[in-house]
């Protein structure tokens, strides 16, 4: 039986990822003001509506508030790549 909590978080950082080209085009690194990440509730309901209707606000809402999880993950690579 898979772990749901962790496939959740890989998908959900398999979004993010999806999405880093284009928020570091627009922040350029900048700190910005990002949504709240959403609880682990409204995560797996938003989730589950984007997995089984491929519910475009439910995706988007999903990307959107793992902003910061995405602006760190560029932030990393970029130092680590100055290196």
């Amino acid at each position: 039986m898979k772990d749901a909590g962790g496939e959740r978080g890989l998908l959900s950082l398999a979004l993010a990822a999806t999405m880093m080209r284009d928020i570091i085009l627009v922040t350029g690194f900048v700190n910005q003001s990002f949504p709240q990440p959403l609880d682990k509730d409204e995560e797996q309901r938003c989730f589950e509506r984007w997995r089984k209707d491929q519910d475009r606000a439910a995706h988007d809402m999903l990307v959107e508030h793992n902003l910061r999880l995405v602006a760190h993950v560029a932030n990393v690579l970029s130092t680590s790549s100055q290196r």
